[in-house]
């Protein structure tokens, strides 16, 4: 499909769209229509492991702001940005998973770890959501 095409070469021309929650979804949708499940395991699994690099570089030392209530306001804005490309993630292995196709539950369960951390941060659990 040609506008497969186009997205990925937005992502080549512009890497920070990798870890832009809102492109990535819309990308892949259009994966998820056109039934391209490799394509689509694939593109999410690049796009959360951007993020959660861009979450391990904001982590790092870096402070833009000497304020902590700003710095925390903005850590929350981050992860919630994130949530919605967290929660297709998991969806999609889950639906592969029950339908016992390429997707199995171990999987799953380590994507729902990772969701928590990336999420919550280490050592906190969402009780609420999953």
């Amino acid at each position: 499909a040609v506008a497969a095409r186009v997205y990925e070469l937005g992502l080549r021309k512009h890497r920070t769209f990798l870890s832009t929650p809102p492109y990535v979804l819309q990308y892949a949708n259009l994966l998820l229509e056109l039934n391209d499940e490799e394509n689509l395991r694939a593109l999410l699994t690049r796009a959360v492991a951007a993020c959660e690099e861009a979450a391990i570089n904001v982590g790092s030392g870096v402070v833009f702001n000497n304020d902590p209530n700003v710095n925390a306001a903005q850590d929350v804005a981050r992860r919630e940005r994130q949530r919605s490309l967290w929660d297709m993630m998991l969806q999609f292995e889950s639906m592969l998973s029950s339908l016992n196709r390429s997707g199995d539950a171990v999987m799953v369960q380590s994507i729902e770890t990772r969701r928590r951390r990336a999420l919550y941060g280490p050592g906190r659990e969402d009780v609420g959501g999953g």
